[in-house]
């Protein structure tokens, strides 16, 4: 069997995805990894033929990445849908043709595509070939906006919320909804027949709303990148909170100096575990010696020697945590972050800060409440077993299996 898999730049999307990989491998199936190349080592390390893009291809698909960086807050109406539907289109035909250009996917037998590398079910289209999506996030479709939509919207993070609140909710959505058909966004869209999401079902509150083409597991297998931090000595006794910044939206000042404020000592002992995931400190910082700080770290072995986890919110952050039967807090800094965050608060496993009324003193007495809480510790040792219990890297790998046995592979 062939497979070719295709993904984007970033580290959250990537990650999950490797432990899948270096299992095909080693069922010798021949697996083609697409990826920017400064991931060629790390992707290597499954056992997978990488193939990088080239400078055209990965500027296309960097497309908007930066801005969105830079501004985690930005907003848009309604109205402005249509352009960047419009755009967004286009661009993915761009990258569509410059891929087919460049590669040959005749002894293809199925592609593998990160959800928001959608012109992949473009190029599937044009050679007939299966296509799976792998869903890093939690996926929301058009019932669950419907069904849901105060609790949705807030999903889609570039929506100008006062804008929705003067139209109203109902309204927004179910507009929202007919100019997706309009569109036909449904064709820049990652559903497929079968579509692998990175979480357990648990972690879903809509759960119910997607059919079995929807294969939640629970990752039971982690590969990490080189040069990261590996160990972390047996706790002295004292409070240990580990802090996760993230790889996209990890540049935040005002963050760093609210979280030294907090735990630089003062009342009682905490010490802080912060992985800066490869973001730049300040001159202007300086750290208290009760904080331990490195650049890239092995999270589950940090978490195993922790407490407490402080994280932005990143679905994989979440799911590490609840492997290691750690409570969490939550600052949610963009994108689907702030639906995790409610996904923490509704399982009860952890507290939500909002980052727009963060302050040292809300930042303590969360981490307090999730450290020392009965029912959150209870939570979070139920929901420990449920993830356990839950489908797995060995159940999907059954699963692509009966998959190539009925296309006859």
């Amino acid at each position: 069997m062939n497979i070719t898999f295709f993904n984007i730049s970033q580290y959250g999307h990537i990650l999950p995805t490797l432990p899948l990989v270096e299992l095909l491998t080693r069922q010798k199936v021949m697996v083609r990894y697409f990826c920017a190349e400064r991931f060629r080592s790390l992707i290597e390390t499954t056992g997978a033929v990488f193939c990088p893009y080239n400078s055209y291809q990965q500027s296309r698909i960097d497309y908007g990445i930066q801005d969105m960086k830079k501004n985690p807050d930005k907003r848009m109406k309604m109205d402005d849908l249509i352009v960047s539907a419009i755009e967004l289109r286009e661009v993915f035909a761009q990258i569509k043709e410059s891929i087919l250009e460049t590669n040959d996917f005749s002894n293809t037998d199925f592609v593998i595509f990160d959800s928001t590398a959608i012109w992949v079910k473009l190029v599937a289209k044009e050679f007939s070939i299966s296509s799976t999506s792998s869903i890093t996030i939690l996926p929301v479709t058009d019932e669950m906006l419907l069904r849901f939509p105060e609790y949705t919207l807030e999903y889609f993070y570039w929506m100008d919320m006062e804008d929705v609140k003067q139209r109203g909710v109902d309204k927004s959505v179910n507009q929202l909804v007919r100019l997706k058909k309009k569109l036909k966004t449904k064709e820049i869209e990652c559903e497929t027949e079968f579509n692998i999401v990175y979480s357990p079902c648990f972690l879903h509150p809509m759960a119910d709303c997607l059919d079995d083409s929807y294969f939640f597991l629970a990752p039971d297998r982690f590969i990490r990148m080189r040069g990261a931090t590996n160990c972390l000595e047996s706790s002295s006794g004292n409070l240990r909170l580990y802090v996760s910044m993230g790889t996209i939206f990890n540049e935040n000042a005002e963050m760093l100096e609210i979280l030294i404020q907090a735990f630089s000592g003062a009342g009682e002992e905490i010490e802080v575990i912060l992985a800066l995931g490869g973001a730049k400190v300040p001159d202007s910082i300086s750290f208290p010696k009760n904080f331990k700080v490195y650049n890239l770290v092995n999270p589950i072995k940090m978490m195993e020697y922790t407490d407490v986890v402080l994280t932005h919110g990143g679905l994989n952050g979440i799911k590490e945590a609840i492997y290691c039967g750690n409570p969490i807090v939550v600052v949610a800094q963009a994108l689907d972050q702030f639906l995790n965050a409610k996904q923490v608060e509704r399982l009860g496993i952890g507290v939500s800060l909002s980052k727009y009324k963060l302050t040292y003193q809300s930042l303590q007495e969360a981490v307090k409440q999730a450290a020392y809480d009965p029912e959150i510790r209870g939570n979070v040792i139920k929901y420990q077993k449920e993830y356990n219990k839950s489908a797995n890297y060995g159940d999907l790998l059954n699963k692509l299996k009966e998959r190539g046995m009925e296309h006859g592979i």
